[in-house]
């Protein structure tokens, strides 16, 4: 009900009902390639395959940037049988170079590179020109997970249809929306399509979406003024020190702020515990004038 496809990275969660699960492997069944990324292999490990309903296997096609897919995973164990090809990117170093080559010595399964998106993944539409020119690919089911589902979406002119599975449950992780906001470092909602030509079914419990993406209005964002909070600190340390441009003994405190992002360094001239009125002056660079007497500032004689 969230929008949200999982609780914690890399941990499976099953959501779906015994019927929408099943009409899942239809719509494998009605295409010929189906396409995750390699978060879902390692998270997941899916097979990818037909089992609930009739019909042939889609071929199945792994984007991963880096080449982090095991060769235990599932889809590698049933590549000699199924085949498999795995889109990176280009370059990457020697490391990378050395899964490639690894990766592309097991059986049927093909590591291809195109070039890389601006955010660094895997291109989309450059993977779906290689399926189509090579592998004549007509129809790709984009099945997961929250990443590629996310970048796909932004990119909605690559995106036929949407079918959306939603179960009656709050999870409060992570889903398409989010993982695309937090990839282009901007608003979950900003650049994301609406759904148009609607249809709505009811399958068990779960409630399934169908619509045409385009692009979307953009959401009308509102100023809040947030109010100013007082600077908690906490206390550090405290020493007594012979101040020489005010001729006194004074006592030095150093504060540090909660968030521990800034420091607060006090001279205090007398006793201030429960004085009233006692004038104050702040600033930031005055301790060489103040405490080392320096002749560049005239903060000592303002003191005085």
């Amino acid at each position: 009900l969230d929008g949200c496809i999982g609780h914690a990275r890399f941990k499976r969660l099953m959501l779906s009902g015994a019927e929408s699960m099943a009409m899942t492997h239809q719509l494998r069944a009605m295409h010929d390639t189906i396409l995750i990324g390699v978060g879902t292999v390692l998270s997941d490990d899916p097979r990818l395959t037909v089992r609930l309903a009739s019909g042939s296997n889609p071929l199945p096609v792994l984007l991963d940037s880096q080449l982090r897919t095991p060769h235990t995973s599932q889809l590698v164990k049933d590549a000699e049988s199924k085949g498999l090809v795995i889109i990176t990117t280009e370059g990457g170093g020697s490391g990378k170079l050395q899964r490639l080559q690894s990766l592309s010595a097991l059986p049927n399964v093909q590591v291809r590179t195109v070039p890389c998106e601006e955010a660094g993944g895997v291109g989309l539409a450059a993977s779906l020109e290689l399926l189509q020119r090579d592998y004549g690919s007509r129809s790709v089911m984009v099945e997961g997970g929250s990443r590629v589902i996310g970048s796909f979406l932004a990119e909605a002119p690559l995106v036929d249809f949407v079918v959306l599975t939603t179960v009656p449950r709050f999870i409060g992780g992570f889903g398409p929306a989010k993982a695309f906001g937090d990839a282009q470092g901007r608003s979950s909602a900003a650049g994301l399509p609406n759904l148009v030509n609607l249809e709505t079914y009811r399958l068990g419990d779960d409630m399934v979406v169908c619509g045409r993406p385009q692009p979307g209005d953009p959401l009308e964002e509102v100023e809040v003024t947030q109010p100013t909070a007082e600077l908690s600190v906490t206390r550090v340390s405290s020493c007594k020190m012979w101040v020489e441009s005010v001729q006194a003994e004074c006592k030095m405190v150093v504060y540090k702020s909660l968030d521990e992002k800034r420091e607060i360094v006090t001279l205090i001239k007398g006793d201030v515990e429960n004085a009233v009125g006692v004038p104050a002056r702040v600033h930031s660079e005055c301790l060489t004038g103040d405490v080392l007497g320096s002749k560049r500032c005239d903060c000592g004689e303002q003191l005085q």
